[in-house]
């Protein structure tokens, strides 16, 4: 994995906006660990049996057995105290992705234009030559466990700037890129996610993993 930032020029108006950015970058991402934090701990605690034994609390378990009466092997005010917490937790938690999300956009922002062609040391480039800045063109709101995504390196809320020769220049480019892993399975395909303000290069090698798909992830296009 390699940054594909190079010999980028900041002017010192736009580093200290950067700065900022990522200041308020790191405070949301401290927010959301301590966010999920508390709902693991929650969750854990309501899906465990009592220490004697008994059925746990349950998320959504009823507060009633079954004859309809209230249940005496929990403790109901802390059990519902608990799930409220966690429904907040959730709220707060769907917010705060979106924070992170639109500060991510803006650190992008300040970046100087990235070529469309990634270049390797092994490749010629013509200075001369004019490309198009890429764009974001999809977030990955999914990665499943043991997965070519996953194996791949990539990371949850990673922004999609390239696959293979697609980018947000290309027509139709979610088709595009079905139709590229249709034509490059066990072949690997480079690609560049935007990761807190850098763009990376990775490879992904589309293949069957015992999931759904060849890639075992999920876009969502951006807005």
């Amino acid at each position: 994995v390699r940054s594909c930032i190079r010999n980028m020029e900041f002017t010192s108006e736009s580093k200290s906006r950067m700065e900022i950015l990522r200041g308020t970058l790191n405070n949301l991402s401290a927010q959301r660990d301590a966010l999920e934090a508390e709902a693991d701990a929650i969750h854990s605690e309501l899906t465990s049996p009592g220490i004697n034994g008994e059925p746990p609390a349950g998320i959504k378990t009823p507060f009633v057995d079954a004859e309809g009466y209230p249940r005496g092997d929990i403790d109901i005010i802390n059990v519902k105290d608990k799930r409220r917490r966690l429904a907040e937790i959730n709220t707060d938690y769907k917010a705060l992705m979106k924070q992170i999300e639109q500060t991510m956009l803006q650190l992008h922002n300040e970046l100087p234009p990235v070529p469309t062609s990634v270049p390797t040391a092994s490749e010629n480039t013509d200075s001369n030559t004019t490309v198009a800045p890429l764009k974001p063109m999809a977030k990955l709101d999914e990665i499943f466990p043991g997965s070519p995504a996953a194996t791949a390196g990539i990371q949850l809320n990673d922004l999609l700037m390239q696959f293979g020769t697609v980018t947000s220049n290309t027509n139709n480019f979610l088709k595009s890129i079905v139709e590229l892993v249709g034509k490059n399975v066990n072949q690997p395909i480079p690609m560049v996610v935007l990761r807190n303000s850098e763009c990376v290069e990775l490879s992904i090698t589309p293949q069957p993993w015992g999931g759904r798909g060849l890639l075992g992830c999920h876009l969502s296009p951006m807005q």
